[in-house]
């Protein structure tokens, strides 16, 4: 489709926009490398570039439902940790730094903790109800809460590939009441639509990660109306 030259005009002018030169590797042998794409590649781009919805390209697709459930913290120290971290911010501009951000991921990591016993009865109504489920959070410990529950495969950044397939497999298959995974080791890629029911313990800080989990059960071969 000479896309190329439609979109840039030419060699000459693609390697200007991306900052391209030339750099010997050895005595005989010269590679491209590229720098910082110039301001007007978007524009270039735009020509061709069409952006589509997962909702248009996949209307067969269920909505999603989201509920939160507020969890009672019995301790009155993390409270208070938590109450102080707030105050120090509610004053901040967008121009300033996040402060005390080490502060903020020991009581993050505190407040997934503490969420176990909620998420386990959670679990345990899902089991009851015999409905799969799939657990997601940023923290370890929540999973490993879940690794001894039986019928369960837990998945995090130390599990290995054997074995997240093998989860995977046994999971979509029914052999399994419920997968959990930490969002980082088991939000891409995955396909988890034995389930149409999905817990988050807690988020990533990065909200891209957080949607891409959440599409672990919205995909194609999700037979349930809603997820």
């Amino acid at each position: 489709f000479d896309l190329e030259r439609r979109v840039f005009g030419s060699w000459a002018h693609f390697t200007e926009l991306m900052n391209g030169e030339q750099v010997w590797v050895t005595p005989r042998r010269k590679i491209w490398k590229f720098g910082n794409p110039s301001p007007l590649v978007r524009e270039h781009l735009l020509k061709l570039m069409l952006q589509r919805k997962k909702g248009e390209v996949l209307p067969e697709l269920p909505p999603k439902i989201k509920q939160t459930i507020p969890v009672d913290i019995s301790s009155k120290r993390l409270l208070k940790r938590t109450d102080r971290l707030f105050e120090d911010i509610k004053d901040l501009t967008p121009s300033d730094s996040l402060p005390h951000f080490q502060e903020f991921s020991k009581v993050r990591e505190e407040l997934a903790l503490a969420k176990i016993p909620a998420l386990l009865n959670l679990v345990e109504a899902c089991e009851s109800s015999h409905e799969p489920v799939v657990v997601f959070s940023a923290h370890v410990e929540p999973m490993k809460a879940l690794s001894h529950r039986e019928g369960w495969g837990v998945i995090t950044g130390g599990t290995p590939l054997w074995r997240r397939e093998e989860i995977v497999r046994d999971f979509q298959s029914g052999n399994l009441k419920g997968v959990g995974l930490t969002i980082k080791a088991g939000g891409v890629g995955l396909t988890l639509t034995h389930a149409a029911k999905m817990v988050f313990v807690d988020l990533e800080w990065n909200p891209s990660l957080n949607r891409q989990a959440e599409d672990r059960i919205l995909r194609i071969g999700q037979e349930s109306n809603k997820v």
